[in-house]
């Protein structure tokens, strides 16, 4: 079936971020205002990270070369893990994109980052959503809910809401029936089928084996998940994975960075519900060597 990139409304309308210009449906917003600037038939996308120096810094990118970088004037005075993208909006070259930013303290934040094409300098703020937020991994990207990995393997689902104040709300936590073991890094991605059905596909790394797992879920019924091997080696190094729409057609974007060494890698996957590895293109280096050492929280 066809697959459309049309956000449901509890994140449109609940965490949508203002910003100068036509707001964007949905948790893409920022994302696909991005992808409508690139080259026809080039895949845009996009990370944010965090440097060495405590920085934040956004890199984007068509077709795995670099192409616009923003940074915050000032560091943030905590160590970013993940990005789970929650809202955004676009325009005039002007883009606002909102997050929820697990830490290293163990807090969980709303992050809202500001910019516009032309100028490097991008703004940020936050605040406090959750305490104690301490997961194994939480995949970086964007969903209709939002996913946590545990140490042995278990996968959480949480519904994101809005409490009568505005702020973000997270609702109880649900058990999926498929792990994701010895994972060290995660992304994620929706997509909407022409059926009017959705789905989120996470991306998960084996850091035992190298093996790229395709967990499919229906966030409507969590309990019939599925996980799929889509590459048996490859993916054992990476620190952490991002998942974004491409912007070229309906595939998917996956950046792997191993921050580690510094190295960065590009793959597309031509079908986000296909379970073939030829469906995933071979990894093109994304940036310089040694480019993201030291880099974290990049989603």
């Amino acid at each position: 079936m066809k697959q459309t990139r049309k956000k449901r409304s509890l994140l449109a309308a609940g965490l949508l971020v203002a910003a100068t210009g036509a707001v964007l449906s949905g948790n893409a917003g920022a994302q696909a205002a991005e992808a409508g600037q690139a080259a026809e038939g080039a895949c845009g996308t996009s990370f944010i990270g965090q440097e060495p120096d405590g920085h934040l810094s956004k890199v984007v990118s068509e077709d795995g070369v670099i192409s616009d970088t923003y940074r915050t004037a000032d560091a943030v005075p905590w160590s970013l893990q993940a990005l789970y993208e929650t809202g955004g909006a676009g325009g005039g070259g002007a883009w606002s994109t909102s997050y929820l930013a697990p830490a290293a303290d163990g807090v969980l934040r709303s992050l809202s980052l500001r910019g516009a094409k032309g100028d490097p300098v991008m703004t940020e703020q936050s605040t406090t959503v959750e305490t104690d937020w301490r997961p194994h991994v939480m995949p970086s990207g964007t969903g209709f809910m939002l996913y946590t990995i545990e140490e042995d393997g278990d996968i959480l689902t949480r519904e994101i809401g809005r409490a009568s104040d505005g702020s973000v709300e997270l609702g109880d936590h649900e058990t999926l029936p498929v792990k994701a073991t010895d994972t060290k890094a995660a992304g994620i991605y929706w997509i909407r089928l022409d059926d009017g059905t959705e789905r989120d596909v996470i991306y998960a790394t084996d850091g035992e084996t190298g093996a790229l797992r395709q967990i499919v879920v229906d966030p409507a019924d969590p309990a019939s998940a599925q996980s799929h091997t889509l590459a048996d080696t490859g993916f054992e190094e990476f620190t952490h994975l991002k998942a974004s729409y491409c912007g070229a057609d309906e595939s998917i974007s996956l950046v792997g960075v191993n921050s580690d060494t510094g190295d960065a890698s590009w793959f597309e996957h031509a079908d986000a519900l296909s379970h073939s590895g030829s469906t995933l293109s071979t990894g093109q280096a994304l940036g310089t060597d040694g480019q993201w050492q030291g880099w974290t929280g990049i989603g």
